[in-house]
């Protein structure tokens, strides 16, 4: 009881040490300290200094699309849950594979069994994603434009 204690204490102060001036640099990084320095900058602008900014040029973006409209995501959602269909069906392949190697081995079976398991949940949860991102674009976005 005495060593849980004494753990208990070192990770609440160590969590301290940690929480406490990281939201002080934080607040710094965001402009929202009242005891940041505040000096001025490089060009002689004064307060502003602690604001960054970047600009699509700055990621070697330039070129990209500075809008995109509900058919441009629709079809990037799409790619997304294609690959991660993909991924669920190569998952119960492997989980069908595990299942009829187990050779009668209890754990190896039931592992097979929750890999399924799983797997369907995944593609219920891809499944139903879709769908809404689906009533969202053509519904929702539609009726605002």
């Amino acid at each position: 009881m005495k060593k849980l204690l004494i753990l208990t204490s070192l990770f609440m102060v160590t969590a301290l040490a940690i929480v406490v001036p990281s939201q002080t640099v934080q607040a710094c990084f965001w402009g929202m300290g009242s005891d940041c320095n505040t000096g001025g900058n490089s060009n002689g602008t004064g307060a502003d200094n602690n604001k960054i900014t970047i600009t699509s040029d700055d990621l070697g973006l330039g070129d990209a699309p500075k809008k995109l409209d509900g058919a441009q995501v629709g079809s990037l959602l799409n790619t997304v849950y294609l690959l991660a269909g993909i991924v669920a069906v190569v998952a119960m392949v492997i989980a069908g594979i595990r299942y009829t190697t187990a050779n009668g081995d209890s754990n190896q079976i039931q592992a097979a069994k929750n890999m399924m398991f799983y797997t369907i949940i995944g593609l219920v949860v891809i499944i139903m994603a879709a769908a809404i991102t689906a009533f969202v674009i053509n519904g929702v976005a539609a009726g605002s434009s």
